[in-house]
């Protein structure tokens, strides 16, 4: 299991293709355990209040399935992620 924010998930099956945890005013650092899902084609993380850097295990999944990969890494303002491989990155919310 891994937390973000205060809720706790446990690890879906790496047959699951899409994960969507965007508008949830989650806070704190993107947990690296979300790189175990080889088989992820979409990570939607925009919206929320996550800081830090993407993890590299996260990042990583680009050179496989994963195609579509978003967060808090655009326009003014803290915290924000700091993400080299996203392929959208949205401004902090309001």
């Amino acid at each position: 299991p891994f937390s973000l924010g205060q809720q706790n998930y446990a690890i879906l099956s790496s047959e699951d293709i899409g994960l969507s945890l965007h508008s949830n005013r989650f806070e704190g650092a993107i947990p690296s355990e979300l790189g175990v899902l080889k088989r992820m084609d979409t990570l939607l993380m925009h919206n929320n209040f996550l800081s830090g850097t993407m993890p590299v295990e996260i990042c990583n999944l680009r050179l496989g399935l994963l195609r579509v990969l978003t967060a808090d890494c655009a326009g003014p303002g803290l915290p924000k992620v700091n993400c080299s491989c996203c392929t959208a990155c949205f401004p902090l919310p309001s």
